[in-house]
């Protein structure tokens, strides 16, 4: 028995000594714009990390992508492993296998988790230390293709149906593209057309923006800049064209899948030409000067 006046010297020892027995989570961070299926993904991972044994591994962090997450897991040594996963469900088991400390402490749910975290695409893992590790780039590219029809209706109620398609780069939010539209044959709404000259175009422009990919459906919104060449039956003034500036917001559904349904909905404008149609031989409205297109197809990417 010690005397009962070393006792105040014993205690932080022994707390210091309790503390350090105690098993310390590895802690996840969640970083990006998380969704809700990511977010709870990441709560799982923390309780089960918490409830058992000191994992072998100093932090780890989950960022939320475009098409998944990437995983960095830094180990107590330096080293850091990076996983891409396409599902929230893989990160548990990721994680499973990733935190156990060497093959004897390994249980066989363990080694079936490790099974499931070795069918995840994409694995990469370095044995240097951190300072040396280039990690994978998590935006990477990817093309984008869409095809549509629609209609649009303008000034002077001018409508035409059109028919176009579109070809862009996807680099994590960021969308830039190439598009070119058909204009069929504009006429009037009101009626009135007969005798009317036939007028179509034909637009190639530019498109940037932003793509966000939600749960089940991906959101897109930017700018547009065109040129459209004009053909008019009976026009005194050939090899016409016009400059056009505006906006579209559009979605795809679902926003994952690789063949997608897509809408479009435009706003053009031909700036230089603000408040007056242009007009035909007869001295009618042929092409407006506004125009709202809405168009609906497929996109494959």
């Amino acid at each position: 028995m010690l005397p009962l006046a070393h006792a105040p010297g014993l205690l932080p020892a022994l707390a210091a000594f309790a503390l350090a027995n105690v098993a310390v989570a590895c802690p996840v961070e969640l970083v990006g714009a998380p969704e809700p299926v990511w977010q709870q993904a990441v709560s799982r991972a923390r309780a089960s990390l918490a409830a058992g044994a000191s994992p072998n591994c100093s932090s780890i962090a989950v960022e939320v992508v475009a098409g998944g997450a990437v995983v960095r897991l830094t180990a107590p040594d330096g080293r850091l492993a990076v996983r891409d996963l396409h599902e929230p469900t893989e990160l548990l088991p990721l994680l499973q296998a990733l935190t156990v400390e060497g093959p004897d402490a390994r249980s066989e749910s363990s080694k079936t988790a490790e099974a499931a975290a070795a069918r995840v695409k994409n694995q990469t893992v370095s044995d240097e230390p951190t300072a040396a590790q280039v990690a994978t780039n998590p935006y990477s590219t990817r093309p984008l293709i869409s095809a549509s029809v629609g209609f649009r209706l303008g000034a002077d109620r001018l409508i035409t149906p059109t028919a176009g398609g579109s070809i862009s780069i996807l680099n994590g939010q960021l969308e830039v593209g190439l598009l070119a539209r058909y204009e069929a044959h504009y006429v009037s709404s009101s009626g009135d057309n007969e005798g009317r000259p036939e007028t179509s175009g034909f637009a190639l422009g530019a498109q940037v923006g932003a793509h966000r990919e939600l749960e089940r459906v991906a959101l897109r919104a930017g700018l547009l800049g065109l040129v459209a060449a004009l053909r008019e039956d009976r026009d005194r003034q050939a090899g016409r064209a016009e400059a056009r500036l505006g906006g579209y917001v559009g979605g795809t559904w679902p926003s994952r899948g690789k063949l997608r349904l897509r809408t479009d909905l435009a706003l053009e404008i031909v700036p230089y030409n603000l408040g007056h149609s242009e007009t035909n031989a007869l001295g009618e409205s042929s092409l407006p000067w506004w125009a709202c297109g809405f168009y609906i197809g497929m996109e494959l990417g």
